[in-house]
């Protein structure tokens, strides 16, 4: 896998406008890249499979075996990865798990006058799609941190939408995660064409009543686009990190902090002070 490469800029070299640029920024998503998403949004409504066979074809993030993941390919995954990496996973899993299991929200009854009883009752969605970043780089974190708090809501029917890399590979990590997490459904696409998939359906895939998990510009206003056919959990905005160390610091840990936000994507700055 090739490096990613990483600008460097020391900020008190740069002019007040230049700097101003980089520090100035919006989760505001661009309102071509909103226009452009709209159109792949409605092409998708429109044609179904073959649309978005067509926009994968496009755009990347496809692949040659089709988008639907077999159960037999999330285990072959689950068998390729390392004990070490398992263990990993699980742990992460787990951890997860043990503190969203704090946010799980509890039915309450009160009766307001004598005879008058007032409820608040949670209720889980049945379905809802998990959209995983990737090409690029795989991201097993995103899945195990969307998938394990649905499984912990208590969603019936987990399904996740993540691209491809660029070889039209997918990653034996994400699909091991994939396996531990048991997701009901994993399809292969990317963009704004995998958001539209899962909130109008196609001949293959059921419609989502609900669109977690972050993405790139056109992911967002993907998700923006299609909210209210269903619904989604936030317009995400570019990622950033900022470490501030001294000579008690530790450099590794510095770095793995500053590349996990770095290799988000061009928009994602990494500041160290």
């Amino acid at each position: 896998m090739n490096s990613p490469i990483m600008r460097r800029v020391i900020l008190g070299d740069l002019s007040t406008a230049a700097r101003r640029r980089i520090v100035r920024r919006s989760a505001v998503v661009d309102p071509n890249i909103r226009a452009g998403a709209a159109i792949i949004c409605e092409e998708i409504r429109a044609g179904g499979d073959g649309a978005l066979e067509a926009a994968s074809g496009r755009f990347g993030g496809g692949r040659p075996d089709g988008t639907l993941v077999t159960r037999r390919e999330m285990d072959q995954g689950l068998a390729s990865i390392t004990d070490g990496e398992r263990e990993a996973l699980e742990a992460s899993i787990t951890n997860v798990s043990t503190y969203h299991r704090l946010q799980i929200p509890r039915n309450r009854t009160m009766e307001t006058v004598p005879g008058v009883e007032i409820s608040r009752r949670w209720s889980p969605l049945k379905r809802v799609g998990a959209y995983v970043p990737g090409g690029k780089a795989a991201y097993p974190s995103t899945l195990i941190m969307t998938v394990a708090r649905a499984r912990l809501a208590g969603v019936e029917e987990v399904v996740v939408m993540s691209p491809a890399g660029p070889d039209g590979e997918v990653s034996n990590t994400l699909l091991a995660t994939a396996a531990l997490l048991e997701v009901d459904e994993m399809y292969i696409a990317g963009g704004a064409q995998g958001v539209a998939a899962l909130a109008y359906g196609t001949e293959t895939i059921s419609p989502v009543e609900k669109i977690v998990g972050p993405g790139n510009a056109w992911v967002t206003a993907a998700k923006l686009y299609v909210f209210g056919e269903c619904g989604i959990d936030l317009p995400a905005g570019p990622s950033e990190v900022c470490v501030l160390a001294d000579e008690t610091s530790d450099p590794r840990l510095g770095a793995i902090d500053l590349l996990s936000q770095a290799e988000h994507g061009p928009d994602s700055p990494a500041v160290l002070v």
